[in-house]
This record gives C-alpha cells, sequence and structure tokens, in this order.
C-alpha cells in the first residue's frame, strides 16, 4: 500500500467532503423515518465517498462504476413503480409532480430526493474537474531509487572484470 502513495487531485477536495458528509447525512435522516428506504441510499453513500476521495485513483470507467451503482438501487424502485403502474418515465414524471404538488409527497421526501440528487450531481462535477485538473498537470516526476542507470553485477566495482588490466 505504501508504493501507491496518495494519487488524485486536491483541487475538488473540499466539494468532495461536502458530498460525502451530504451523501451520508441524507442516508441517516432517511433511516430515522424510514430504514427500508434509507437501504436503498446506502451503496450510494458508501460508493460515492470513494468515487470522491481526493486520494482515489479510480478513473474512467472505474469511476463510473461506484456512481452507476450508487444510483442503481433507487433506479431499480422507479423501474418497478413504473412497470407496477404501467406508465412510461415521462406519465411516471407527471404523476409524480402531481402526487408532489398535490401533498402526497411530503416536503420532507421531496428535500430528500432533491439533497440526493443534488449530491450526484456534486460528484459528476468532482469526478469532472479531476479529469481537468489532472489532463492539464505535467507528468509525475519519476522516483527511483539507487543509481538511474544500469546497476547489473560488475558497474559497482568489486569484480575481475571491473578492475582495469
Amino acid at each position: 500500500m505504501r508504493r501507491l502513495g496518495p494519487g488524485g487531485s486536491a483541487a475538488a477536495g473540499g466539494l468532495a467532503a461536502a458530498t460525502g458528509l451530504m451523501t451520508s447525512g441524507v442516508a441517516a435522516a432517511v433511516w430515522l423515518f424510514n430504514p427500508y428506504a434509507a437501504a436503498l441510499l446506502l451503496p450510494a453513500a458508501h460508493l460515492w465517498l470513494l468515487a470522491a476521495a481526493p486520494s482515489s485513483r479510480l478513473r474512467g470507467v472505474w469511476a463510473a462504476l461506484p456512481v452507476a451503482l450508487g444510483v442503481a438501487l433507487p433506479l431499480l424502485a422507479a423501474v418497478h413503480y413504473l412497470t407496477a403502474l404501467d406508465l412510461n418515465p415521462l406519465s411516471f414524471a407527471w404523476l409524480i409532480a402531481l402526487a408532489t404538488a398535490d401533498g402526497h409527497i411530503s416536503i420532507g421526501t421531496a428535500l430528500a430526493v432533491s439533497l440526493w440528487l443534488g449530491c450526484l450531481a456534486g460528484l459528476l462535477v468532482v469526478l469532472r474537474v479531476r479529469r481537468k485538473v489532472e489532463a492539464a498537470a505535467g507528468p509525475e516526476r519519476l522516483r527511483t531509487r539507487g543509481p538511474s542507470s544500469y546497476a547489473g553485477p560488475g558497474s559497482l566495482g568489486g569484480t575481475e572484470s571491473a578492475l582495469r588490466r
């Protein structure tokens, strides 16, 4: 583990910390009122911390995987309601808007969903900023231990073939 060393960029560290704190806070607040709904948010609370950490070395598809896995359970729940109510995505969105406007979806639930979606947006910004900063940064300086040239047998002396004739 020491060889890996810290990687990534600290440029998006503040937003990453705020996103992780907010995701965990939303999951904890939802857990107080509905533990089953909070179980849908737990993968996001854990995996998004991994993806947003400034020292994370996740890039490309590997960075998108924790994001997708964190969204998977809430998305599967929405797909379940889509199929159970026999709706298309547009009519489902309209149904959610009407239910929220009519008061069938509480303000707390709407706030929790909005904060969770805001955390998703913050995580995507962190990943995008990290990629831009690393693309603009120069290559890392090569770190070697010992001689930087050939250091095989005889190059340091002490063998008969290395002695001058």
